[in-house]
């Protein structure tokens, strides 16, 4: 069984090296490692031919994109060019513990019904935290039990699954057997969407790296929660709808669970609702539609739209 990592990276000379030593310095070593880079305009691509080169990595190699994709492109393009049976995806500043592909690479060898596998992790804090993410870094931790079980994930109607990407591995052919339904969302809630349909999501309860959060990262909280403006909000909410439809699509085609499609519908309704209340400044619509269709948000959602609507 073949293991291959995508990593992609973008003006990420900071913590990059902890990140290619981490891989390195695996119990289990990847048999191919592509890093593609998104016209960074740092010193990151210099640094990580120096150090494929010093370490005599061979089967590393490093790409760099003609044009800036963004990062969820970017993602998505590479793994097209993965090889491996399995495939490890990789940010560019996080830490993985020694035996992640080891551990996550015998389970997927072991449970042939499992399409995508995801690690436990530990938020690593750094810079100025605001205290609501530090609140939920704090019970992320407490949820968090590292006792090697291995659980099937569950759908969710609000589909807050909070799985971060780097803590996935996945089968190639699942992903080139749903990537024609792809709808420009982020690889991993990509990945987790269409195997959670499925029922070939797992996690697996073991440490393995840790999450490096500070207020650039798109995955910090602080960022998730920021405040834009009342047309970002509804391109947001259009751009969710959009997601979810293609969902309907796919399970329509492939005679999926209604009851999956009917919540999906809802939460259709849901996102056209939250626009109403997003235009109108509306605290009154605010919570009357979040009772309504209260698991159909996540809780990001509704901090961030309460917040908004408060400092209108």
């Amino acid at each position: 069984m073949n293991i291959s990592i995508v990593m992609t990276t973008y003006n990420g000379q900071e913590h990059i090296i902890e990140q290619m030593e981490s891989i390195k310095n695996q119990t289990r070593t990847p048999d191919e490692v592509l890093i593609f880079d998104d016209q960074s305009s740092d010193n990151t691509v210099s640094i990580i031919r120096n150090y494929i080169e010093e370490n005599n990595l061979e089967n590393w190699v490093i790409k760099i994109n003609t044009v800036n994709k963004g990062w969820a492109q970017n993602f998505f393009d590479g793994m097209r060019e993965a090889t491996g049976d399995i495939i490890f995806l990789s940010d560019q500043d996080d830490i993985w513990t020694k035996n992640k592909i080891s551990d996550m690479s015998r389970v997927m060898n072991d449970f042939p019904q499992i399409d995508v596998l995801s690690g436990n992790w530990l938020s690593k804090l750094e810079g100025k935290v605001g205290i609501l993410s530090r609140l939920y870094y704090f019970v992320e931790k407490i949820k968090m039990t590292n006792n090697g079980k291995l659980v099937k994930q569950k759908f969710r109607d609000d589909e807050a699954y909070d799985r971060p990407g780097w803590t996935y591995c996945y089968r190639n052919t699942f992903f080139h057997g749903i990537e024609k339904y792809y709808d420009g969302s982020s690889h991993d809630g990509f990945l987790c969407r269409y195997s959670v349909f499925k029922g070939s999501f797992y996690k697996l309860n073991v440490l393995t790296g840790y999450f490096r959060r500070h207020v650039k990262s798109t995955t910090s909280y602080d960022t998730q929660i920021k405040l834009d403006n009342v047309q970002k909000e509804i391109s947001l909410s259009d751009s969710k709808i959009i997601i979810i439809q293609s969902l309907v699509n796919f399970l329509k085609n492939t005679e999926g669970d209604q009851t999956i499609i009917n919540s999906l519908k809802t939460r259709m309704i849901y996102f056209e609702k939250r626009k109403d209340y997003i235009r109108k400044k509306s605290i009154y619509l605010f919570i009357k539609i979040s009772l309504k269709y209260y698991r159909y948000s996540n809780l990001v959602f509704k901090i961030k739209d309460f917040m908004y609507l408060i400092r209108k």
